[in-house]
């Protein structure tokens, strides 16, 4: 709230200098163009992309994301860390 308030916009989730849209295909950013794209005859060919492989992703308003359920549900790594760590190391 106090970033939206300093902004005075919801910011994107990747790049906060955007300010985030809404649309049955976005994510913070509107992926059509880039799903659509993906789903091309001639870029599943050139990709080798074996049958209907993709179409969970980018058809449709899926923006290129797939259901993963609670994979991590259990999960205790610290991913927040780990990133932590790697910026502290300079990478």
């Amino acid at each position: 709230a106090a970033m939206i308030s300093h902004l005075g916009y919801e910011p994107n989730y990747y790049d906060y200098r955007v300010e985030s849209i809404s649309c049955t295909a976005c994510y913070g950013y509107n992926y059509t163009a880039w799903s659509n794209w993906f789903l091309k005859e001639e870029v599943l060919t050139a990709l080798n992309v074996c049958g209907d492989a993709g179409q969970d992703a980018f058809a449709g308003s899926a923006g290129g994301c797939i259901s993963m359920g609670a994979f991590d549900a259990h999960d205790t790594f610290d991913y927040s860390a780990a990133v932590a760590r790697t910026l502290e190391s300079g990478v």
